[in-house]
Order: C-alpha cells, then sequence, then structure tokens
C-alpha cells in the first residue's frame, strides 16, 4: 500500500468507528480537518479531527474566563473536556490500520 492508501484508510476506519460508537452527525470534510456533531448528555458539541495527527477539539472545551457564566454553561464545558479526551482515545485507537 502507498502512503496515501493508508492515510485514506486510516480516515475511512475513524470515521466508521465514531459514527459506530458516538453516533457523529453531519460529519464534513475541509481541507485536512472532519467537522462534525454530536448529541451527548442532553447537549450539542461540535467539533473536528485534524487528520494529520488525529487531533480532537470540540469548541465547547475552551476553558471560560471571568464570572457570571450560568451553571448549565459550566457543566457543558466539563463535560465537553472530559468528551474530548474519550473521543481523543477512540481515535487514537480506530488510526491504527488494520486491513493491509
Amino acid at each position: 500500500m502507498t502512503k496515501t492508501e493508508i492515510k485514506r484508510l486510516q480516515v475511512k476506519q475513524v470515521i466508521n468507528h465514531l459514527t459506530q460508537e458516538w453516533d457523529l452527525i453531519n460529519i464534513e470534510r475541509d481541507a485536512q480537518y472532519l467537522l462534525f456533531e454530536l448529541n451527548y448528555n442532553g447537549y450539542a458539541f461540535e467539533g473536528s479531527i485534524d487528520t494529520r495527527g488525529y487531533n480532537v477539539f470540540l469548541a465547547d472545551s475552551m476553558t471560560l474566563l471571568g464570572n457570571g457564566w450560568s451553571e448549565d454553561r459550566l457543566l457543558k464545558v466539563e463535560m465537553a473536556k472530559g468528551l474530548e479526551d474519550e473521543l481523543q482515545r477512540a481515535v487514537q485507537f480506530a488510526s491504527v490500520v488494520t486491513e493491509i
């Protein structure tokens, strides 16, 4: 297999694994990024996966500065941080090419 074929297979495996295990929706490709949406525990999250290093990012995982944030918003941020870590482990597992 060429490097390009291996990379395509890795991306396909990651997408298949995450859609089966995490029910990702609205997956789109934007250059080297896979953009997706995910519903989890009553919250909607938007995220991306960089297909170069398979790094996962959820928009809601950013630290909130200042005071005045609602308890619901703070809970969503904490949930996003943990979910981001879980998705990162799942992506690393799924990116190992098993079909050669």
